[in-house]
């Protein structure tokens, strides 16, 4: 559905994939159209500027972007519109390394660029005009199993407004054993270009496990057990402990020498 004027049209009775052109049928709107998709991130319109809500959480979409998560404006005083894109796409790829393999969550965030919450959209330029209670930080909403990675690049897609980045990105992801990494993710000439997908590849080699109580133990030792504890070697091929603890006697035993475990 679009909003014209603020007001949201009538659903269309067959969405047909590929096609670039739709009629849709409103009541009670007059020229000058000033048009949005989706209607659903609309809640007002008028002098040239429509107020929408960015949403903070995209829904993730193998080999593509949510939809409705780019929005699109246009502008006609005829039936005839013809709609341009006011955010770009970036198109994020990992690959599996340190042992993870499984991506549980993913945020982007901008430490100067507003890319949720409430704007104005300029339908002169398709700037947004960021209205107060924005964030800077977009989730993108992954299976409850996770996006498992390979040795081939599994790609992510989160779409931000169009516009200048000259901080870039920071890119935050977990595994499965929610274990973080964190990197800045750069633009070409610090811009997203509206309508424009951008490539950025990244490893995905989160920061070691630390041994800092009984719990955190016990799963160190259950790893060691079934032969895979490669999440909790740092860069070096050790396993940190960053805090004292007594350990019960009937705990499992592991031994570490050299930094090194031997089971």
């Amino acid at each position: 559905m679009i909003s014209v004027n603020g007001v949201p049209s009538e659903p269309l009775e067959v969405e047909q994939e590929g096609v670039s052109g739709a009629s849709f049928t409103l009541y009670g709107v007059s020229s000058p159209y000033d048009v949005v998709y989706p209607s659903s991130v609309v809640k007002s319109c008028s002098s040239g500027l429509a107020q929408v809500l960015l949403p903070s959480v995209q829904k993730y979409v193998e080999g593509s972007f949510a939809d409705g998560s780019a929005l699109l404006y246009g502008r006609s005083d005829g039936e005839d519109v013809i709609l341009h894109n006011a955010c770009g796409v970036l198109k994020i790829g990992l690959r599996q390394s340190k042992g993870a393999s499984v991506v549980s969550a993913m945020k982007v965030s901008s430490e100067d660029v507003p890319l949720s919450g409430n704007f104005s959209l300029d339908f002169e330029d398709g700037e947004f005009i960021p209205g107060g209670d924005n964030g800077n930080d977009v989730v993108l909403q992954l299976p409850q199993t996770g996006v498992h990675l390979s040795d081939d690049i599994e790609y992510f897609y989160v779409s931000v407004p169009a516009g200048q980045y000259d901080k870039g990105f920071i890119l935050t992801v977990t595994d499965d054993v929610n274990r973080e990494m964190s990197a800045t993710i750069t633009v070409p000439e610090n811009k997203v270009p509206a309508g424009m997908l951008i490539k950025v590849d990244a490893a995905f080699t989160p920061e070691s496990l630390e041994i800092h109580d009984v719990e955190s133990w016990n799963s160190f030792a259950e790893a060691v057990m079934a032969g895979d504890y490669g999440a909790w070697l740092n860069a070096e091929g050790e396993v940190c402990v960053t805090e004292d603890f007594t350990v019960p006697a009937d705990n499992p035993l592991v031994r570490i020498s050299r930094g090194e475990t031997d089971g």
